[in-house]
């Protein structure tokens, strides 16, 4: 049976109050809970809702109405993006749950802004709709952001946000379908901005969005472009489908579940208790769900351990990767630890995503480039590769990229590398089903980075610091 701790008072009775006066609601009685807690409404895709529709008019009035309040205001404009700036997490597992609350709270205020109280924020699903949002570009329009690098016809590249890359095709698992928690969201830590192991989610779609639009989105102050809040507002839908497309894979560790998510107390509404990860776990509870989720309340997400290291191979390496000059290296592993990448790549990949079977997961350590609109590709095997192989290339692992270094330390305040992880069980089956691993030789690792804007980014460097290769 699966450990899954008990909630806390604080959280029984945050839900017990949203499930008593939704009860209450419906039998006509008013009660201030009630009246306090939203029904469950739906938030929608922005590219279904019309230019001047009911719902972007409340968006535009919202945003408006917020940016001219001052800026001693704690929901200003400002003052919403200083909230990220000085509490968000990033490079951990509070990552996915803090956000979740910030826009929360952001779509609480653009109620009450907007006079509107039944809008709903919409969600930018970049995977289908990789320009971004016409509603958003135009003078004179509270939606635009002047700062921004890109211009309206421009594409976020599907090397990084394609449907591909989220949900996988042709036998190669995509990174909804990634069954170890930590690799999907971020490392384990203790503290809300703590730096620990970026995780593909994070490292992927989610950093390239940033670098991809630029100006204000490329910063901690990336609040200050309204289209953050879609952006985000999509991180989180598909949030929801990993837990739909991996149960049970969620982490019980406490460290996790009983953080309380700070950064909110000036904007969040007196009746609402502070949240911790346990209590936002359920976005019907908050209030919410999206289209691909069911009227209904599912059942509670089921809880695993989070699986620690029993073996595990480590480097330092003093490697540079430009575009022009990949990087490969060997990674020389113990013989019990040969033996786990040999059955990863030899033995099917069982369908079942409850199944417990040993994983392997790569960490990569690197030094950010100066320049950050760069993405990197991770191949295994494959000195040939290249930034335009094709994503089917079976030694193909993934993608990272970066977001707000420039803000060094901003986790622990004394850390400027960044470790991104990459499960690779499944390239090593697509290798061997491809006729292309070989079980005698030592692990091969090829660093491929990536322009993603100007020249200046060209000619950019990663340096690869450390690797860990290790059996979960």
């Amino acid at each position: 049976m699966n450990n899954q701790s008990k909630p806390t008072r604080r959280e029984f009775l945050y839900t017990a109050s949203m499930t008593v006066g939704g009860a209450l609601a419906g039998v006509g009685l008013k009660s201030a809970t009630a009246l306090a807690q939203p029904p469950v409404r739906v938030r929608p895709d922005v590219a279904t809702l019309q230019p001047d529709g009911p719902e972007l008019r409340a968006l535009r009035a919202a945003v408006d109405a917020l940016k001219r309040l001052p800026g001693s205001d704690p929901k200003s404009w400002t003052s919403l993006a200083n909230i990220h700036r000085d509490s968000c997490p990033h490079r951990n597992w509070f990552f996915l749950p803090w956000h979740r609350a910030y826009i929360l709270y952001f779509e609480q205020a653009c109620r009450e802004a907007s006079g509107d109280p039944n809008f709903m924020l919409p969600y930018w699903d970049w995977t289908t709709s990789p320009r971004l949002p016409a509603p958003f570009w135009g003078n004179n329009n509270p939606l635009m952001d002047n700062t921004r690098r890109i211009g309206p016809n421009q594409s976020a590249s599907s090397m990084f946000v394609g449907r591909q890359v989220l949900y996988g095709a042709n036998n190669f698992g995509g990174i909804l379908r990634i069954t170890d928690f930590r690799t999907f969201a971020s490392g384990e830590a203790t503290r809300q901005r703590q730096s620990s192991t970026t995780g593909r989610f994070e490292g992927t779609p989610h950093n390239h969005i940033h670098g991809f639009v630029g100006g204000n989105m490329s910063s901690m102050l990336s609040p200050l472009d309204p289209i953050f809040w879609l952006h985000h507002a999509n991180a989180d839908r598909l949030w929801t489908e990993w837990e739909r497309l991996s149960p049970g894979r969620t982490t019980s560790d406490p460290r996790w579940l009983n953080l309380s998510l700070e950064g909110f107390d000036r904007i969040r509404p007196p009746s609402q208790t502070a949240l911790t990860v346990r209590g936002a776990l359920s976005t019907h509870t908050l209030g919410y769900r999206y289209p691909s989720q069911p009227a209904t309340p599912p059942p509670a997400p089921t809880l695993a351990a989070v699986s620690e290291s029993a073996l595990f191979a480590e480097g330092n390496v003093d490697g540079h990767a430009t575009p022009t000059r990949p990087l490969s290296f060997a990674i020389v592993a113990p013989r019990e630890l040969r033996a786990q990448v040999r059955d990863a790549a030899t033995k099917p990949t069982p369908a079942d995503p409850k199944d417990k079977r040993t994983r392997l997961r790569l960490i990569l350590e690197v030094k950010p480039p100066e320049a950050p609109l760069i993405g990197v590709r991770v191949f295994l095997r494959s000195k040939a590769a290249k930034s335009n192989t094709p994503f089917g290339d079976p030694n193909y692992v993934g993608t990272f990229t970066f977001f707000g270094q420039e803000h060094e330390g901003h986790g622990s305040g004394d850390e400027k590398n960044i470790e991104f992880s990459f499960d690779v069980t499944r390239t090593l089956r697509k290798m061997a089903l491809a006729g292309v691993y070989r079980a005698d030789s030592d692990l091969q690792v090829s660093l491929v980075p990536v322009s993603l804007s100007d020249r200046r980014a060209a000619e950019a460097t990663v340096i690869l610091v450390r690797f860990k290769l290790e059996a979960i």
